[in-house]
């Protein structure tokens, strides 16, 4: 007779299997976002054509198409005139793929496993790091959130967003703990290299700085500031030399404007105007910034850790420092002065503040590890509400592929405005499925009979 399957065996059969579902949501979800389906491009008022499939892309998508040109060796006009040519991490992991596969396909195939990857890697690491409990609510957290399927589809670096985010959280975890000068350092090179695929250092590079400083580990705090920098100017060296990309161009001088409007003189009068929609502009970027549900999950899970009996639930100092740097980038865009160009002000461009979200997963991890512990109707209360964040974000992520027996998906379409808002037309989105349908991958528009091709 076989002896009883002990704690510990059932614990991990439960987690494997709450870890197997949540990867085949995130699958599916990814499927049902592509093709048509792709909401970076359908949101758009006119996007790009992928043919012969009649799929849809983005209007930036020659931009993020450069960077491969740049690696396999294309001419020069076909690629220098790239804007994000130095977010050089994710051209470099996906470029065999894509060269096996295509642009497209293989970027596509990369983002695949770059979510899969992050989720189990996150999982694992917040199960290590905190011993006393971390809920499986936040793999569905994951698996629903419609964050990570408003890049998946497209083979460009902003599919690294969220599973960076989520990496680099659980590294910031690490060095709460970090005792050296020398731990710092290696904390900050493993951060700053992951930065060379996206601008998280606005996030958790300034968190890192913070904790340290929080901390009063002086020389550590200099260790790890300079430590994140060496990787992007390492890439940058060897991008101006090698390939003679400019160290400055649109895309990255941005925030140097940004700062130099503070300087006098001011047009006080339109500084006026735009100082009063601030308040707006916060509540509008912390609620569409991670797509509303999660948000007011978390802002409800912040009031319930003050009913939790014993040792409350409560953000760890690395968490707190990340919503530190998120406000600090808020304030320092959005109390600017008025000045010229691309402007990082405002509710259309909620987008930037998505690396938060995986502070708002891990501390709700946590929260309903110890929900056990609240008066019974505040427990079925929480359990319900985060059920209903979950149902939610589900029907978000599917219910524009199955809009003909669910109706028109017009809750998707206002929370990716929200997200994103880079249309004129309200209701882009909607119309745009009604004209190319709801197709993804492996749903040809007309037999594949020519290569592919992407038309405006």
């Amino acid at each position: 007779m076989s002896s009883p399957a002990s704690p510990a065996r059932d614990s991990s059969r439960r987690d494997l299997l709450h870890l197997t579902g949540a990867c085949l949501v995130l699958v599916l979800g990814i499927w049902a976002n592509s093709g048509t389906l792709n909401p970076l491009a359908v949101t758009l008022d006119h996007p790009l054509v992928w043919e012969p499939c009649t799929y849809l892309l983005n209007i930036d998508h020659f931009h993020h198409k450069a960077t491969f040109l740049m690696l396999d060796g294309a001419p020069r006009a076909s690629w220098a005139f790239s804007v994000v040519l130095r977010r050089i991490l994710y051209p470099l992991v996906t470029y065999p793929f894509m060269k096996l596969l295509g642009f497209e396909y293989g970027g596509i195939l990369v983002n695949v496993l770059l979510t899969l990857g992050s989720v189990t890697a996150f999982w694992y690491a917040a199960r290590r790091r905190f011993p006393s409990g971390f809920s499986h609510a936040a793999l569905w957290l994951l698996a629903t959130y419609p964050g990570f399927f408003y890049w998946t589809a497209s083979p460009y670096g902003y599919a690294t967003i969220v599973p960076l985010s989520l990496l680099s959280l659980a590294l910031l975890w690490r060095l709460e703990d970090v005792a050296t000068w020398q731990g710092a350092l290696l904390l900050g090179l493993g951060l700053g290299v992951l930065f060379t695929a996206y601008d998280l250092i606005l996030f958790f590079g300034v968190a890192g700085v913070l904790l340290l400083l929080h901390r009063r580990l002086w020389r550590s705090s200099v260790a790890f500031a300079v430590a994140q920098l060496l990787p992007q100017a390492l890439a940058l060296a060897v991008l101006h030399e090698v390939f003679h990309v400019p160290l400055r161009n649109a895309n990255s001088r941005i925030y140097g404007v940004i700062l130099g409007s503070y300087l006098p003189p001011f047009d006080g009068r339109t500084w006026s105007v735009l100082l009063a929609q601030v308040p707006g502009a916060l509540v509008d970027n912390f609620l569409y910034g991670n797509f509303l549900f999660l948000p007011l999950l978390f802002v409800c899970g912040l009031w319930l850790a003050t009913r939790t009996p014993g040792e409350r639930p409560a953000l760890t100092p690395a968490e707190r420092c990340v919503l530190l740097a998120a406000l600090l980038l808020f304030l320092f865009t959005n109390l600017a002065p008025p000045y010229h160009g691309w402007q990082m002000r405002g509710s259309w461009i909620a987008r930037l503040y998505q690396p938060v979200g995986v502070v708002m997963v891990a501390f709700l991890g946590r929260l309903y590890a110890a929900a056990r512990q609240l008066p019974h109707r505040l427990r079925l209360a929480s359990r319900g509400a985060l059920a209903l964040a979950v149902a939610l974000n589900l029907w978000v992520v599917f219910s524009p592929l199955l809009a003909p027996v669910l109706g028109s998906p017009l809750l998707s379409a206002a929370l990716y405005r929200g997200f994103y808002l880079h249309n004129k037309q309200t209701w882009s989105y909607v119309e745009n499925l009604k004209r190319y349908g709801s197709r993804p991958l492996g749903f040809c528009a007309s037999p594949p009979s020519s290569a592919a091709t992407v038309t405006h």
